[in-house]
């Protein structure tokens, strides 16, 4: 039996371990915190159920639903509610529908007439040389112009990455944009060469009509956490840091420092080693199989951080009615939150009735002090936006801050050097393996996707 030494516990580590461990191998899970799961955690009072770091999974490949599956969670598993199809979009402080059709496009107020127009020169715009690493912002400027740049992309990418699109590289940090306008040679050509390969989409895509579903469960994303610890039980090792490796006769020497609940120093071995922590975790560690110029130049890689404040309030406290997924702030509307998703609208079981759940998020590369200051001072700032944004009559019934330190990796303009230390690491190194947000994707989806692939190869290399 082949023993695998997985170092971090977040989703991606505990998927890695779950599979793996389903095929035969003997695992063990390393985790510096006292508790698994990463940035995913769920918390529960008064009827209200929030989340504290992500909040949902997109369905994206037939590989999330066959862990599902495997963890038996069907019964758990909640879809987004139509209603969350309908997204807003702050401007003149105030939210606006985002338009959902072609129709509700050239009638919305959200974009001037002249961006519009601009739009029709997109298919006879040529592609960017590939070679060049180009920004989103420039991406976006050069195909949509400034205006979709400034009230459309800009909120996207601070919703999804907490990023800025004038740091964040294209090709990797919204790769089927970057694929549509190379293999199309334009966004309008590329979507209409996607169409045509439906014939090929996966089972699942079609099952949804080709759109991949939205969902999270009954209890919250920790539901997903809490089944995979069980499955695993003794083989995960938390408040346990990995300070040492070392290739030695064949195997993976492992040096580790317990915190909990004495000081406590091991030594392990392993005939494969797997890696599912930050980037920036590779520059503590102590080993003689990789240089330290490489160590720290794989572990440049910017995390800003959050603060998550989850209000509560009584529905007749509101004016706004909070019928969608949320409304994403655009930087040029300077407010002080990047956006506020309205979770009891998206996901049933929520918030009591009566009641709505809003939570919003503040920091990222957009305001990085605001990611670090004291969960107190997060909460009135939130309190406060929404006062402003949605016009609250009454303060919250409920109120949950979560400060999530380094949260989600920017994959910036130098991040194809970081793809290629990985990958020359790997290859000098035979049987270590990097995975997690730092590689392939910074969602929960990207990450149960990716440990799916992950754990392939590592069953081949076993193989030899």
């Amino acid at each position: 039996m082949k023993s695998v030494g997985i170092v971090g516990a977040g989703v991606f580590g505990l998927t890695a371990a779950f599979l793996l461990k389903r095929k035969g191998f003997a695992v063990t899970v390393y985790e510096a915190d006292k508790k698994v799961g990463g940035k995913i955690d769920t918390f529960s009072k008064d009827g209200f159920i929030a989340e504290l770091g992500p909040s949902s999974i997109l369905e994206s490949s037939d590989r999330i639903d066959e862990l599902i599956k495997m963890l038996r969670l069907e019964r758990d598993k909640i879809y987004a509610s139509e209603a969350a199809k309908k997204r807003y979009i702050i401007k003149r402080l105030r939210p606006q529908a985002m338009p959902d059709s072609l129709f509700s496009f050239y009638s919305t107020q959200l974009f001037s007439g002249s961006a519009k127009r601009r739009l029709l020169k997109e298919p006879f715009i040529p592609p960017s040389d590939p070679n060049i690493v180009e920004s989103i912002a420039d991406f976006v400027r050069r195909r949509l112009g400034e205006e979709i740049l400034d009230y459309a992309v800009n909120p996207f990418v601070a919703g999804v990455y907490a990023g800025d699109p004038e740091q964040l590289a294209v090709k990797y940090a919204l790769p089927a944009l970057w694929e549509m306008e190379q293999e199309g040679g334009s966004l309008f050509k590329g979507a209409l060469a996607g169409m045509k390969r439906k014939r090929n989409e996966s089972t699942l895509k079609k099952r949804n009509k080709g759109i991949p579903k939205i969902f999270s469960f009954r209890d919250g994303m920790k539901s997903l956490i809490n089944v995979l610890r069980d499955e695993l039980a003794g083989d995960v090792k938390v408040s346990t840091k990995v300070t040492k490796f070392n290739r030695s006769a064949g195997t993976w020497d492992v040096r580790t420092m317990e915190y909990a609940p004495i000081l406590n120093f091991e030594s392990n071995s392993h005939d494969i080693l797997l890696f599912a922590t930050p980037a920036y975790s590779w520059a503590g560690f102590d080993t003689d199989s990789i240089a330290f110029d490489t160590l720290y130049r794989l572990a440049n890689v910017i995390y800003p951080s959050i603060n998550v404040v989850s209000l509560g309030y009584c529905e007749d406290d509101l004016e706004f009615p909070f019928d969608g997924y949320g409304a994403l702030a655009p930087e040029a509307e300077h407010c002080l939150a990047l956006g506020v998703l309205f979770p009891s609208s998206i996901f049933p079981y929520r918030a009591p009735e009566g009641y709505h759940l809003l939570t919003a998020y503040f920091g990222g590369m957009r305001n990085r002090n605001y990611g670090e200051v004291p969960e107190k001072l997060a909460a009135e700032m939130a309190i406060s936006e929404i006062d402003l944004l949605y016009i609250a009559n009454k303060e919250p019934v409920f109120v949950k801050t979560n400060n999530v330190r380094f949260a989600i990796p920017q994959y910036a303009l130098n991040y194809g050097e970081q793809l290629k230390i990985m990958d020359e690491i790997e290859k000098a190194n035979p049987g270590l393996f990097i995975g997690g947000t730092i590689r392939g994707g910074i969602s929960v989806g990207d990450a149960i996707k990716n440990a799916f692939n992950l754990v392939d190869r590592i069953v081949e290399y076993a193989k030899d």
